[in-house]
Parts: C-alpha cells; sequence; structure tokens
C-alpha cells in the first residue's frame, strides 16, 4: 500500500493567526507502508465507519441504508476500504514551514477517548482524537462530528501552541484510492471514476487517473471542493468557502501494477503565536450522489453528478423528475408523468414528423 509524505514550499511569513497566500503548491511524495493501530467504529443511521488511530485516518466506511444487491446481497456497500480490493481512504494532516516545528501528519498516533460511539435519534456525534508532542508544547485535536441522516461530517483541527515560539504552517486533507474497477457500476454504460475539484464560480475540472499520471495538480483558489468520484457515490473534501487553497494531485507507485492516486487540498500559511490556539472547520462528505443534499453544501458540488454531455438538459429534466416525485412520492409514477410532459411538450414536433414521414 502507499502513502505520501508532505512537506511545505519556503512561504512569506504571516501575521499571528492570519491568512495570507496559498500553501505548498508541491507537496513531496514519499511512498511508504501503510501503517494502522487501534480502531476507533463510529455507528449511526447512515454510516458504519472505522478510523484508525495512526493519522485518526477514516480508513473504512459502510453505507448502511444501500446494499450491493437488493435481490441478492443485502450487505451494505463498502465505499471506503484500507483492505485489499477497493482502496479508498480519507488522510489529513499538517505540514510545518520549518525542519525543527511540530508537523504531525497522517503517520502520527492519536489517542482516542474511547473505541465505539453510536450516535442518538436526534443528536448530533462528537469523536474526538488528540495528539501532544513528546514535550508536551504543541497538540492537536482532532473532532469529526456526525449528525442523524447525514452524509456529511464536520471536521476540526484545534491546535494548541506552548511552544514558547510561533508555529508556521498548513493544513491538509487529502483522499486517496486505488483504479480497481468499481463493482457497483454499470458494465454496460460507461461512468466516470476519477477525481473532480471546483473551478472558478460554477464550473468543475476533471483530474482522470490518467492525468494525474502524465502531471501533478497545483491550483489555487479559494474555498471549493476537491473529490474522489465513481458511479453512485462519492468522497469530497470541502474546506472553509472563503478560505485561501492549493490543489494537489499525486501518484505513488506510478511505476508499479498498483497505483495510488491523490487529490487533496493544502490551506494558507497559518501562523499560531505562543500560548494561542487556533481550529481549522471543514467538511467532508462520504455517501451517495444525492443532488438535494450536496447543492446545500459547496457551490458546483452536484456537478459530482456527471451526465457528461449531456448535462445541459439531463439537469433539469433531473429538477422536474425530483419535483414531481415530491409531489406524488412514487418514482415510477414520476418517470411516467415526466415521460407524458414531455410527450405533451413535443406533440407539435412530433406531429409534424408524422406528416413528413406519411
Amino acid at each position: 500500500l502507499a502513502d505520501t509524505k508532505l512537506k511545505s514550499d519556503d512561504i512569506p511569513s504571516a501575521p499571528v493567526q492570519t491568512q495570507t497566500d496559498t500553501g505548498s503548491s508541491a507537496p513531496e511524495t514519499k511512498v511508504s507502508a501503510l501503517s494502522s493501530s487501534q480502531r476507533v467504529q463510529v455507528k449511526t443511521d447512515v454510516f458504519d465507519i472505522e478510523i484508525d488511530t495512526t493519522g485518526a485516518d477514516i480508513r473504512r466506511v459502510a453505507l448502511l441504508n444501500y446494499p450491493v444487491d437488493v435481490n441478492k446481497d443485502a450487505s451494505p456497500v463498502i465505499l471506503m476500504n484500507d483492505k485489499s480490493g477497493l482502496f479508498f481512504i480519507s488522510q489529513t494532516g499538517l505540514l510545518s514551514k520549518t525542519a525543527d516545528s511540530y508537523a504531525p501528519d497522517h503517520n502520527v498516533l492519536y489517542t482516542a477517548e474511547k473505541f465505539a460511539y453510536e450516535i442518538g435519534t436526534d443528536s448530533e456525534l462528537k469523536v474526538p482524537f488528540t495528539w501532544t508532542s513528546d514535550d508536551g508544547n504543541f497538540s492537536v485535536t482532532k473532532t469529526y462530528t456526525f449528525k442523524p441522516s447525514s452524509y456529511a461530517i464536520d471536521v476540526e483541527h484545534s491546535i494548541t501552541n506552548h511552544s514558547g515560539a510561533v508555529w508556521q504552517g498548513h493544513l491538509y486533507r487529502q483522499l486517496q484510492r486505488t483504479n480497481l474497477v468499481d463493482p457497483n457500476a454499470s458494465q454496460f454504460i460507461y461512468t466516470y471514476t476519477g477525481a473532480m475539484v471546483s473551478k472558478d464560480v460554477n464550473g468543475f475540472s476533471k483530474i482522470s487517473f490518467e492525468d494525474m499520471i502524465d502531471s501533478d495538480l497545483s491550483q489555487p483558489t479559494k474555498g471549493g471542493w476537491v473529490s474522489m468520484i465513481q458511479h453512485y457515490f462519492m468522497g469530497a473534501w470541502i474546506p472553509p468557502e472563503n478560505s485561501l487553497e492549493n490543489y494537489y494531485s499525486r501518484v505513488t507507485n506510478k511505476n508499479s501494477s498498483d497505483p495510488h492516486y491523490i487529490i487533496g487540498t493544502v490551506s494558507a500559511d497559518m501562523s499560531i503565536a505562543d500560548q494561542a490556539s487556533h481550529t481549522f472547520k471543514d467538511q467532508l462528505f462520504i455517501g451517495p450522489k444525492l443532488q438535494e443534499q450536496i447543492n446545500t453544501l459547496a457551490t458546483g458540488l452536484d456537478s459530482t453528478v456527471d451526465y457528461g454531455f449531456l448535462s445541459v438538459i439531463a439537469h433539469p429534466i433531473y429538477w422536474l423528475l425530483d419535483k414531481i416525485q415530491s409531489v406524488v412520492k412514487n418514482w415510477g409514477w414520476s418517470i411516467i408523468i415526466l415521460t407524458i410532459l414531455i410527450k405533451l411538450a413535443f406533440f407539435k414536433l412530433s406531429e409534424t414528423s408524422y406528416k413528413s414521414m406519411a
């Protein structure tokens, strides 16, 4: 299994607790074994998640409301997994501007308060992990917040600095996966599997696995999102809307038969004064591409529902279908009603066509 080791480029210093220019545009990769320690299990009404204390990374995600096959296999779809098969995980860490400063990346060992959590029916669930430096002068608390019926996870990195000096660095968030065939994808219709990132105000860019092999992405931007998508599901990191970010891609084990593809975003330069603290706040989406949910998370995130070259007509047709379904409460009848409406809209054109054929 492949992993990454990141470090930042030289970046101008910043005022205390103030974001400045975007962070490292070229995180350095290093191939190493993906280590694993204890697992923390989190259960909600939609998730069964395993978080490893190494890096406090999300290593396994089962989607409880989505069976592999409604007729043959009722076990839930495993969207993320660090075992054999379709490798797909989420990672975060800190980068330091100086080699002698604290830089707890996704290889450090966090401490968990407990190893099993279960959400209530009407309350949110907080799952904290803590890392403290050997000298006790620098600490990071990484907290996942889960909400009922939601595939969006709030993620906070709270940093406390008692080192006697200003700490300068960045936060990175990344998704790492292999390019194995999605077992849930259609065998007859091509569906895009790969990375997508936001671009401009409402646009997006596809970063295919082949593109990642050819060149590394380095794209400064403000806010936005980065994602790994497949036929029905996706993972996406969503930083704060107005934060300065740099999107990046990397490939480890590039020349092997098992390359790992990484899409990520690294924050602007952040300075934290001695005896001060700072909290990075982000969102992580892991789940089905439900447009009514992802529309509310970030501008353009619904573009991950990939209709290809038919997007111009597919989006309004889906919008109309969704409105009909909200009234009749049945997708079968909704499709029938939509078909009748389309037939009525094109009646005169069809009539002219039939006359011409006659």
